[in-house]
């Protein structure tokens, strides 16, 4: 998926600072020093120096949903990957340089992710986008990265991508029981017995974290829109929608 990052960035770039291919080339690789001595029009260089698991982000996690039948399966989320990028402007003249590296500077620091007209159609599909942030890297600075490349320092920014590496993988899984229901008992007392019956039901994911209550109990929204309810038959269940954030602060 990198190359599909690649072309989306240059993309939006392009599109967000009114760069045609006369006004300056988009590079993805390895700084060389002598790039700004022979320039004949400036060089925005975005070279990835970093691909990790992301420590920022939920692993891959394993959840149920409903497929286009009306059926259910396990999806395995893919696992978030952190994507480092160094990014320099390359120019015969230091003006240029300076001028269209905050233009890129001021966009990044701007941008929480790749706005999706601008996404290639895989990327497009992933879930979660692709999310941006220009905090500097602090395990490899700037400074750093210059010196290990064997280039003079110069002015540049760092840019980090998360985003998920591959689609989710669905399962096709048996459709999950309806009704759950327990007994308990005391040795000492055979004659005290107790059961429970819990119920699944089902509304739209678009309530997950919300409350479904009923006479006997309430029960949280799961993200496939189910919940496991104490009821009996003929119990009305009301599903509330979730709070919305801050509704708690004061």
């Amino acid at each position: 998926m990198i190359e599909e990052l690649d072309r989306s960035m240059e993309t939006w770039l392009r599109h967000a600072l009114t760069l045609g291919s006369r006004d300056a080339e988009i590079s993805f690789e390895r700084p060389e020093a002598d790039w700004g001595q022979r320039r004949s029009v400036p060089l925005v260089n975005l070279f990835l120096y970093a691909l990790a698991p992301s420590a920022g982000r939920s692993a891959a996690s394993l959840r149920t949903v409903r497929t286009p039948d009306g059926g259910y399966a396990r999806q395995r989320d893919a696992p978030i990957m952190a994507a480092r990028f160094l990014i320099s402007v390359w120019s015969s003249d230091p003006a240029v340089e300076h001028d269209l590296l905050a233009r890129v500077a001021h966009l990044l620091t701007s941008s929480h992710q790749i706005p999706a007209r601008h996404l290639t159609p895989a990327l497009a599909e992933m879930r979660p986008v692709p999310a941006l942030s220009t905090r500097p890297d602090e395990e490899t600075t700037v400074a750093t990265l210059w010196q290990s490349l064997e280039v003079p320092a110069r002015l540049a920014t760092q840019l980090l991508v998360e985003m998920p590496i591959g689609r989710p993988e669905v399962t096709t899984t048996n459709d999950p029981p309806q009704i759950v229901e327990f007994g308990l008992a005391n040795r000492q007392a055979p004659a005290a017995r107790s059961s429970r019956r819990r119920v699944f039901g089902s509304s739209d994911p678009s309530m997950a974290g919300g409350r479904a209550i009923g006479v006997r109990g309430s029960a949280v929204v799961q993200d496939s829109g189910r919940y496991l309810i104490e009821a009996r038959p003929g119990d009305e269940i009301v599903v509330e929608p979730p709070e919305p954030d801050g509704a708690d602060d004061v």
